[in-house]
């Protein structure tokens, strides 16, 4: 039986995935999210608590460690324009280094499972793991959407091209690690309890509402006031009782803008400085009329806002570009099909276009942005350009074909219908055969198996 350390982020889908790992091996929940935290007390789980951690920095890392490295792919760093705030999470990353590290060794583990996301977290479990030559297990939600799940050795980077240029170029190279069989175990799902009401309320007043607690961790700063969460959840119930919009005639050629959430502009590199979605609209809008002063066929714009975060387009907006078709309910797959160009800012809705062969342009860096797939937007002034760059030259389907065998092949496994929201045993089963397949690697391999050599 091996040690695994789960760093748990996703309450549910974590702490199912953990009980049926520990059928197998011995299993340390840590988490450093305090609703997380308050759940899993609710469930009778031992865990450490990171949020509850004395924030220090007095004493010094070894020298082995990368401390710009760790703090650049946090999901804040180079966001924070304060000088104090950057001191602040460079504190709290030196105190996780310091605990993950003790940890790693009091309870000798094998290995670390977390969700490959750009938190502290999991910025430092990376680093430590590295030093203690112990691979690290990162897992999302899959490229092939209800389809597969993205289980690596390495953290997925997706908003940077280079190192995917890289991946792309050494494709071949790649050792492919192999699952190995398990026992067939059946998992008994017993219904969660859930946190009492006043609890939770306390645990926000405490932690995520409390100035002083923030202070010492501006890595938790919630992205809405209480009123604002309150609306944005009201708008999303409201979103979804709408009927979809499949009456709405859209007129062929059209192009598709595919729309996101306001606070992306700020959790990713975003070197154009989009400030939000309707800042993204009214250039897309502009670049388009422009194109379509040059051609006797014009295109049409469909505008999709994403289902989980409507109206962000403000109706003043449509009202002063009512030619365009403003969807939220429409089937994405649909629009996907008939589109003759999608655009978007970083959106997986990019790839899923490639696959069906259409050309994209994205404004900000993400993974698809190859040489004979995706176009980027350089600059504000030449949005036009691109777009007509992407509709001149088209998509090279055998790139398509090389990024897709790359994924499936070092990055997905097969789940269907897997999610955090939809939880199965075999799903669970074939996370844990690759999970076995990787601590068998990761003993074959005396080097850090969780850095591939470029």
């Amino acid at each position: 039986m091996a040690n695994i350390l789960y760093i748990v982020h996703k309450k549910k889908f974590d702490l199912s995935l953990a009980r049926y790992l520990g059928k197998f091996h011995n299993i340390h929940l840590l988490t450093s999210d305090p609703m997380a935290g308050l759940f899993l007390a609710a469930q009778g789980e031992n865990f450490t608590q990171l949020y509850n951690l004395k924030i220090d920095n007095t004493g010094s890392l070894p020298g082995e460690y990368s401390n710009k490295k760790l703090l650049e792919s946090t999901i804040h760093y180079y966001t924070y324009r304060d000088r104090e705030e950057k001191a602040r999470l460079e504190k709290l990353c030196y105190t996780y280094l310091t605990h993950m590290t003790a940890f790693v060794e009091e309870h000798k583990i094998d290995l670390a499972v977390t969700i490959d996301h750009p938190y502290p977290d999991v910025s430092c479990i990376t680093e430590v793991a590295i030093i203690k030559n112990i691979p690290v297990c990162y897992l999302s939600t899959g490229f092939f959407r209800g389809e597969t799940m993205t289980m690596s050795l390495e953290r997925l980077d997706i908003s940077s091209p280079s190192i995917w240029s890289e991946r792309l170029l050494n494709a071949k190279k790649r050792e492919i690690i192999s699952p190995l069989p398990i026992d067939d175990i059946f998992l008994e799902q017993h219904p969660f309890k859930t946190p009492f009401k006043l609890l939770s309320l306390w645990q926000k007043l405490r932690y995520q509402m409390n100035p002083f607690w923030l202070r010492n961790h501006p890595d938790k700063k919630p992205a809405r006031t209480i009123t604002a969460q309150w609306l944005h959840r009201a708008k999303k119930r409201s979103s979804r009782k709408k009927k979809p919009d499949m009456e709405v005639l859209i007129p062929d050629p059209f192009i598709l803008l595919t729309l996101q959430g306001n606070e992306i502009c700020g959790h990713v590199e975003n070197p154009l400085g989009i400030k939000d979605m309707e800042h993204l609209a009214l250039l897309v809008t502009d670049a388009v009329g422009r194109l379509n002063s040059t051609l006797s066929d014009s295109f049409h714009l469909v505008i999709k806002e994403h289902p989980n975060r409507p109206q962000v387009i403000s109706p003043l907006f449509k009202k002063r570009s009512p030619k365009h078709s403003y969807l939220t309910n429409y089937p994405l797959d649909l629009l996907l099909e008939k589109a003759a160009l999608v655009i978007t800012f970083n959106s997986l809705t990019g790839f899923e276009a490639l696959l069906k062969y259409k050309p994209v342009v994205a404004f900000a860096p993400v993974f698809y942005i190859q040489p004979g797939l995706g176009v980027p937007v350089s600059s504000l002034e030449s949005v036009t350009d691109s777009l007509k760059s992407a509709l001149h030259k088209g998509v090279d389907k055998d790139a398509v074909h090389k990024l897709i065998s790359l994924l499936k092949l070092h990055f997905e496994i097969e789940c269907p219908g897997i999610g955090r929201k939809s939880i199965s045993t075999e799903g669970f089963r074939t996370i844990a055969s690759k999970i076995e397949g990787i601590l068998n690697y990761a003993q074959k391999h005396p080097a850090h198996p969780g850095v591939w050599t470029k």
